[in-house]
């Protein structure tokens, strides 16, 4: 009895879904930065220009965060930026990730321990 009123705590599990957190970023950082690359490197017509600003949506908090630190992101040796941009977004990706994932399931863990009562219709 005791060990499974400590299975429905809100945070058991939270190793487990940092873990998908963490393959979640990373994949979708590594999948913008070589999309990105792609379309940087065959210089796309203008129709797909839309979908450059939709591909860098992942790379914009590391963007913000190298443009911060060191004035203007250009202002860096390139190898840099492609190292830089990409850890920094993996990390502040993963943590946003993570802090939305418990928020919902702390809720949703409320929601469920207040209507713990058999409805019988």
């Amino acid at each position: 009895m005791e060990r499974m009123r400590m299975s429905t705590r809100p945070h058991d599990g939270w190793p487990l879904r940092l873990a998908f957190c963490f393959a979640g970023g990373a994949t979708v950082v590594v999948f913008s930065a070589l999309t990105l690359l792609l379309l940087t490197l065959q210089h796309p017509p203008t129709a797909l220009h839309r979908l450059f600003y939709v591909v860098i949506i992942p790379l914009l908090p590391g963007m913000g965060v190298v443009s911060t630190i060191w004035g203007s992101w250009r202002a860096i040796h390139q190898g840099r930026i492609l190292f830089l941009v990409p850890l920094f977004s993996f990390i502040i990706n993963t943590v946003l990730l993570f802090v939305i994932w418990e928020f919902f399931h702390i809720a949703r863990a409320r929601e469920l321990a207040s209507d713990s009562k058999l409805h019988i219709n």
